[in-house]
């Protein structure tokens, strides 16, 4: 409908935020504990989204982004591996070159060196945001378990040791595990792995409560939620639907890997995953791991143990790749040998890629802001996200250094 023709109505709330993935439901409700009026506007329904099916790990174990030296030759070296943990499929679209150069761009040993201490500092202040969340009711399944880096092959040995050492330098706790120490800390481990890095300030949640508990806790405090509502633009103080027009003050799209269909300046690629989930077999390992070789993740969480894995910057692409799901697949038979995985549910999600590896939290016009680039940490540094957007669009002190997440810095190299 053209926008002439669209009716213009006012919100009952001053700020409307877009997306109700767990960025998009944090930041509705640390808005709401500002004091102000929130709504909230989802494509779907909520825990329908990238943000149910991840791996639920709080990782202030990822201090290096993304964007690294030999990163994009290694993807190329995949191309032709179907089954590769990290696939890199070449796509005639502008968008996409423009993200692959500044991606590009990134991947120096002197970036790395800059993100190191701001994704530290990032994720350290979302677990003691987890922690207050679960202190006013511990309903979303938080367990300050630690996190194993798992491997089998002297190679990735070698580079696990040169991250655990990065690390240690940055101040986290980190201890380097033989064959004996890693069995020790995961009695229950049935797969190949012969060591390990374990982060003992990693943390795990159960995502899908997780969603439900951040949506309870925000209606009960007096906000609203609209599920199933197609956002068709955005401007300063208008959110354009089918046919209306909302007005608000204030405006956060919150909208994951969809982010650049309302804000096209915002240099983000969908990097899709796979995950399946099975009832937690009677010795289910504890603490969650990832099998670096195949970086297939498992997680332990209430009654059931998910895995997950593969990072596919293909687009949009809508057909499960039963060649890229085999290595989860082989890790989930090795705790459930009959397993049927004809009948097993495959979920996927676009997880939003930025270019350096850092999210998008601030301003982008006037009444308008933007918190969405998390990559495959969106549920890992979601209270601090919200806190975060939350004290800027209320003018408050941040929890962080809010200068690397601008929107406009990759505009400004």
């Amino acid at each position: 409908m053209p926008e002439a023709a669209a009716s213009r109505s006012p919100s009952r709330a001053d700020v409307i935020v877009i997306g109700g993935g767990v960025i998009g439901l944090t930041t509705a409700l640390y808005l709401q504990r500002a004091g102000r009026s929130v709504l909230l506007l989802a494509a779907s329904e909520a825990g329908e989204g990238t943000s149910a099916g991840n791996a639920g790990m709080i990782v202030p174990s990822h201090v290096m982004p993304l964007s690294a030296p030999g990163v994009i030759s290694q993807g190329l070296r995949w191309l032709t591996r179907r089954d590769a943990p990290f696939h890199l499929k070449p796509q005639l679209n502008l968008a996409f070159i423009r993200w692959l150069w500044q991606f590009r761009a990134h991947c120096t040993a002197a970036h790395v060196e800059r993100c190191i201490p701001i994704l530290r500092d990032l994720s350290l202040a979302s677990v003691e945001g987890f922690d207050d969340l679960a202190a006013e009711s511990d309903d979303f399944g938080l367990a300050h378990t630690g996190l194993l880096m798992a491997y089998h092959t002297s190679a990735m040995e070698d580079a696990m040791g040169h991250e655990a050492e990065v690390a240690q330098r940055a101040g986290l706790d980190v201890r380097v595990l033989d064959s004996a120490g890693l069995q020790a800390e995961q009695p229950h481990l049935r797969s190949r792995a012969t060591g390990a890095v374990l982060y003992t300030q990693d943390a795990r949640v159960d995502p899908d409560l997780l969603l439900g508990s951040l949506r309870r806790r925000f209606e009960e405090a007096g906000g609203e939620a609209r599920y199933n509502v197609t956002v068709s633009g955005v401007e300063s103080g208008q959110v354009m639907l089918s046919g209306e027009a909302l007005c608000a003050q204030d405006i956060v799209v919150c909208a994951g890997a969809w982010t650049p269909r309302l804000l096209p300046r915002i240099s983000i690629q969908p990097a899709r995953g796979y995950s399946v989930t099975i009832r937690s077999p009677a010795e289910s390992p504890p603490i969650p791991m990832i099998l670096m070789e195949d970086r297939v993740t498992m997680t332990l969480m209430p009654g059931k143990l998910r895995f997950g894995g593969t990072l596919s910057l293909s687009g949009f692409a809508t057909k499960v790749d039963p060649v890229r799901i085999r290595p989860i697949l082989d890790e989930a038979r090795r705790y459930e040998p009959d397993l049927n995985t004809d009948a097993l549910p495959v979920w996927s999600g676009y997880r939003p890629a930025s270019p350096d590896g850092l999210p998008f939290v601030g301003r982008v016009a006037e009444g308008v802001w933007v918190n969405a680039g998390h990559g495959m940490m969106g549920v890992s540094l979601a209270p601090v996200s919200g806190m975060l957007m939350s004290a800027l669009v209320t003018g408050t002190e941040p929890p962080v250094p809010p200068a690397p997440f601008a929107p406009d810095r990759l505009r400004a190299r």
